[in-house]
């Protein structure tokens, strides 16, 4: 069991006390990566915050919560290599059934493992490469090599979506940011 430090970035709309009363909110948009489900961003606030900027155009508030995490309840695509080949596994079999073509996402795949009968987790958690945009903010990366592509991705944009928040221990959903909200903040 892993205790995961989590936040969602969400419209600020000056209700503070709403959010934290109600929340989280669950996303239900069409185009939603991983279809309807509870969004965060995994560990690093600056994701959060990036997502803010290019998403809500600086209005924005961020709530912090912690949620743990572990190898039977989160199919996670980030540090588990049994469950990238059980997705595998799964691209393969849509494939041999004539079910891929060059509109197929990772949510349809998703989907098609969940209506399979056999995923049994109520978290995924991926990391969308490409996802952030360098002039907004850094994509904390360093080369390996002067001369080549190849680098590493300290703060890497790891999303966790959470479709039933029920059956997660998901505890201390606060807003945090901008800091003004945040009451335990002593000035």
């Amino acid at each position: 069991m892993i205790n995961t430090i989590i936040y969602q970035t969400l419209a600020d709309r000056d209700n503070p006390d709403f959010v934290e009363s109600n929340g989280p909110f669950k996303c239900t948009h069409t185009n939603s990566w991983l279809g309807s489900g509870y969004y965060f961003w995994d560990t690093f606030i600056e994701n959060a915050k990036w997502w803010g900027e290019v998403s809500l155009a600086d209005n924005y508030m961020i709530c912090k919560a912690t949620i743990e995490l572990n190898d039977t309840n989160c199919f996670d695509l980030v540090g588990n290599t049994a469950h990238m080949l059980e997705f595998e596994a799964a691209l393969k079999l849509m494939e041999e059934n004539g079910l891929i073509n060059e509109t197929t996402t990772v949510s349809r795949v998703l989907e098609f493992i969940i209506k399979s009968g056999s995923f049994t987790y109520n978290a995924i958690r991926i990391n969308p490469i490409n996802s952030k945009s360098v002039h907004i903010q850094p994509n904390y990366q360093m080369s390996f090599l002067s001369n080549t592509k190849a680098h590493f991705e300290y703060k890497p944009p790891i999303q966790i979506c959470i479709f039933e928040l029920s059956k997660v221990t998901f505890k201390d959903y606060k807003v945090i940011y901008p800091t003004y909200y945040d009451n335990d903040i002593v000035i």
